[in-house]
């Protein structure tokens, strides 16, 4: 499915992204009337899928593709700690000029830089490159993540670009009340070590397939 800010939804419907994932998943449960559902959520979605099942018993089993506890931690994830500092210490008191004349600068020096903010300002309807980064923040599981009482399996790459391997520990010590937590890290030598394991996808949907039987079959039971 294409949600809020993304596809189709946002350049034809003018839908931008919400953190509140859960509210276009019930919409589809509701519509095709269905219910026993595994969900599956790849990169952001590896936070936006469990955010869902954390308010829709309908979900039954739930599956990060990717680490994603907090899309804040995961976007300064490269930065030097005392940038991380600064940035969480503006956010935390509204610093929005200092921070816009930071970011601006960052954005000028590199240019992956300088089409993240933009584009993350177009999807997540931002005025300026302060608020997209302020409302990352909102894009979180570990707010809620005592409320997914569901079976939950982790995919993690060694080597993401992206996101940080060690945000793993975040997650899964966050998941209290689940039935079960499973975490499974691709490597370079299964040639799966990248963003959403591009490069070995056959291994990673094998992987999904064989832990959605098993916990099928121990349902049944």
């Amino acid at each position: 499915m294409e949600g809020p800010g993304q596809g189709g939804v946002i350049r034809e419907q003018g839908k931008h992204f919400t953190y509140q994932w859960e509210k276009p998943v019930s919409a589809i449960l509701d519509a095709l009337q269905m219910d026993d559902i595994t969900i599956i959520g790849a990169s952001l979605g590896g936070m936006l899928a469990p955010r869902a099942a954390a308010f829709d018993s309908r979900i039954q089993r739930v599956i990060g593709w990717s680490v994603f506890p907090n899309f804040l931690d995961v976007g300064i994830g490269g930065f030097p700690k005392p940038l991380k500092q600064i940035v969480k210490w503006s956010i935390l008191h509204n610093l929005k000029g200092p921070m816009n004349a930071l970011l601006r600068m960052l954005m000028k020096r590199e240019k992956n830089m300088d089409w993240a903010m933009r584009h993350g300002m177009y999807a997540y309807e931002a005025k300026t490159p302060f608020e997209y980064v302020k409302k990352l923040n909102d894009f979180q599981m570990m707010d809620i993540a005592d409320r997914i009482t569901q079976v939950v399996l982790v995919i993690g790459a060694a080597e993401d670009h992206f996101i940080k391997r060690e945000l793993y520990k975040d997650e899964l010590d966050a998941l209290v009340n689940v039935r079960s937590v499973t975490y499974r890290l691709f490597t370079k030598a299964e040639e799966a070590s990248n963003h959403c394991n591009v490069g070995n996808s056959k291994l990673v949907f094998d992987t999904m397939m064989s832990w959605i039987d098993l916990i099928k079959s121990r349902e049944s039971l």
